[in-house]
């Protein structure tokens, strides 16, 4: 019987761009991203013999992020990125680093396409400003770095607006 694997993310990258790229790294914002599956049942109709039961469908995907807001003017914000692309095809890689991962320490990564939707703006005061989207993936998530350019790193900001 194989030993389990645990993963604790130790550090990660999270890098959008445009359809076709190129890709930007938005590591500092990032607070969490996951990807994750959404069942999709259908409802099979009673017959004769047998009640109304779900059967499943294939399942859908969706990117989920958690950010420090960063509603700068700076053109490499993330917050402002999402607006300018609402409702448009982004490219997205996702690659957590965490010990135990085989080889040692080499991120697990996955990419594909998602339709971009805008982050929240604003929250609660007296703390530092987050925000989660999310945005539905196209097609299933693949395994492994995307093969979209990557642009120069995004400058590392953690301050919030």
């Amino acid at each position: 019987m194989p030993a389990p694997v645990v993963m604790t993310i130790t550090a990660g990258t999270l890098a959008v761009g445009p359809e076709g790229g190129p890709l930007v790294q938005y590591d500092c914002q990032v607070v969490s991203a996951a990807v994750n599956p959404t069942p999709n049942m259908q409802t099979q109709k009673a017959t004769f013999c047998a009640g109304e039961t779900q059967v499943p469908g294939a399942t859908g995907w969706e990117l989920v992020v958690n950010v420090l807001q960063d509603w700068s003017a700076d053109a490499t914000s993330f917050c402002w990125f999402s607006i300018d692309n609402d409702a448009q095809v982004v490219e997205w890689e996702v690659a957590l680093q965490g010990g135990l991962t085989a080889p040692a320490d080499a991120p697990v990564t996955m990419h594909g396409q998602a339709y971009c939707v805008p982050f929240p703006f604003g929250g609660d005061a007296g703390t530092p400003l987050e925000a989660t989207q999310t945005w539905p993936i196209i097609g299933k998530p693949v395994q492994g770095p995307s093969t979209v350019t990557l642009a120069a790193r995004a400058p590392a900001s953690s301050s919030a607006v």
